[in-house]
């Protein structure tokens, strides 16, 4: 969706600016994508460590004995191991292979606002000035359903003036501006400290990466998180080009 305006820079009987003309553009794109994630997850059994369910042998750590009927007993489970199950979800499949399925739309939105402005200053000069502005947001799902947010920021503006000596010389005056940003939050940062509330030692204090810790297992899908980042990119410039035209040449200096 959007819109087109232009014209004299005038309000009947109440404003009007004399050779100023104006044009604004503006376009909005909303859009939500589908997604189908899936993944293995440790069944209500496995939670409580009964693993009698597979056929591979759960050995004791610290004995390096199997345990008996492949059931780790709770008291030897450790308590963060205990409190980071809480961010793995139960299965909503059937079965002990992709057992979980996440069905989500995320949104991935963008819009943009363009306007310029020209004023005759005389027969010979004319200035004009343009200004870009485009606004971005985005959502990525992880497989556990966290999101994480990410958008940018982006305007571009220029003002040129062009002066008209006669006679096929032509001098083109701009100056530019440019800044970019980008920003990505994970869906944990500055909420609960959850590594300090477990008791995991070494770890941010930024509650930018407050959350879980990256938790990869070899048969289970992975509990984690973007990583936070901030980025913003700024430029400025100048020109300056002199046109001449001499009978079937053009000249240009810059």
């Amino acid at each position: 969706f959007g819109f087109n305006v232009g014209g004299p820079l005038e309000i009947p009987k109440l404003f009007h600016a004399e050779n100023t003309f104006f044009f604004i553009n503006y376009t909005g794109n909303v859009q939500k994508s589908g997604v189908n994630l899936t993944g293995t997850v440790p069944t209500l059994a496995e939670r409580g460590g009964d693993f009698s369910g597979i056929s591979s042998v759960i050995y004791d750590p610290t004995t390096h004995l199997p345990f008996t009927n492949n059931q780790i007993p709770i008291q030897e489970i450790n308590s963060i191991s205990k409190g980071l199950l809480a961010f793995i979800p139960l299965p909503n499949q059937p079965g002990t292979v992709n057992n979980y399925r996440l069905i989500t739309a995320t949104p991935n939105n963008n819009q943009s606002l363009n306007m310029r402005v020209t004023q005759t200053l005389s027969r010979k000069d004319q200035l004009a000035v343009v200004v870009n502005w485009q606004g971005r947001d985005a959502s990525n799902p992880q497989l556990f359903g966290f999101t994480d947010d990410a958008s940018g920021r982006g305007i571009n503006s220029t003002v040129n003036w062009r002066h008209n000596f006669g006679g096929g010389m032509l001098n083109s005056l701009g100056g530019s501006f440019n800044r970019n940003t980008n920003l990505t939050t994970p869906h944990f940062a500055n909420g609960v400290n959850v590594a300090a509330q477990l008791g995991i030692q070494g770890t941010s204090s930024n509650p930018i990466n407050f959350g879980p810790p990256t938790l990869n297992f070899t048969n289970f899908g992975a509990l984690s998180d973007a990583s936070p980042s901030q980025s913003a990119v700024y430029n400025l410039g100048a020109t300056d080009t002199f046109s001449l035209r001499k009978g079937k040449h053009n000249w240009s200096f810059g």
